[in-house]
């Protein structure tokens, strides 16, 4: 494959029903009390409070020149991905369990028009090359941009998901679609963590590029293309195509777990096909883990 990664692709082929069938069983989130663990499976709604010896850590007043530091931009001491040194929001108690605005007959694509009509400029044979970046990754996701340039690869662009990202990103003559507006609808939904919420969106973004019969690669901005992938996209087998993660035959259909930080979903002119990759992702979001149906491991 042309794509030079330390870790392979596993093609996933999408069962018909499971996405629908499964969707909206497990709640995005809550949070737990200070010092317990986070729910099995690492969901996007579980989160762990960093503690300093038995007290809760509290907000940081750390300084970045004339504002309080971001999470990221300063004082790292605690800080992880699924923990962190800041008050934790308390979790409305009458706030949606599922993503906002998606049912089973209704995906919000009135909230992607942005990111939708930036894609359909800059796809190359149907397909979009895309990564997520607020604006503490800012410059990790220009990184990705100057791979991808130097990598020669056109039809990529990044989603945005807050404003001064996407100010940053314009005035590096980026391609960037302003995000803002569908990374704050999570905010009525359990997901109270930014990082959640950023992890989550990525994905609706790349629903929302397949209901828009375009086929996309999303990237973290903390991996780097060195090779035009196109070769390899235009013939990757299966409906969605993961990055392959640890290996245990024992647990895993096809011996390895599925990970979803890089992800090729194929869009095509037949809606039941689409249908069928969107409905996925939002078992993915909603119940985070899905059984799989692996038709290859390349």
């Amino acid at each position: 494959m042309n794509l030079r990664f330390a870790i392979l692709f596993t093609a996933i082929l999408v069962s018909g029903s499971e996405g629908g069938k499964r969707s909206g069983k497990r709640r995005l989130g809550g949070g737990k009390k200070s010092g317990s663990k986070a729910e099995s499976g690492n969901s996007l709604g579980a989160w762990t409070v960093t503690l300093c010896g038995d007290e809760v850590c509290p907000m940081h007043k750390t300084k970045c020149g004339d504002h309080i530091c971001r999470p990221g931009e300063g004082n790292l001491k605690g800080y992880g991905h699924w923990s962190q040194p800041y008050k934790q929001t308390d979790v409305p108690k009458d706030a949606p369990k599922y993503v906002p605005g998606w049912t089973n007959t209704h995906f919000p694509a009135e909230r992607y028009v942005p990111l939708v009509t930036l894609a359909k400029e800059r796809q190359r044979d149907g397909i979009i090359i895309f990564t997520a970046a607020d604006f503490d990754y800012r410059e990790h996701a220009e990184n990705w941009w100057l791979f991808t340039q130097r990598a020669g690869v056109p039809n990529a662009l990044v989603h945005s998901l807050d404003n001064e990202a996407y100010d940053y990103f314009r005035s590096k003559n980026i391609p960037a679609a302003n995000g803002t507006g569908s990374m704050d609808a999570w905010l009525s939904s359990r997901l109270q963590r930014h990082i959640q919420r950023a992890l989550a969106e990525r994905h609706m973004a790349a629903a929302a590029l397949v209901h828009a019969r375009l086929s996309v690669l999303m990237m973290d901005s903390t991996a780097v293309l060195v090779r035009d992938p196109m070769p390899y996209l235009r013939g990757a087998p299966g409906d969605i195509s993961a990055m392959r993660g640890g290996c245990r035959p024992d647990k895993f259909p096809a011996g390895c777990e599925p990970m979803w930080n890089l992800l090729f979903l194929r869009a095509t002119a037949e809606d039941e096909q689409r249908a069928r990759v969107i409905a996925y992702i939002k078992s993915s979001i909603d119940k985070v883990r899905c059984s799989l149906s692996i038709s290859r491991v390349l």
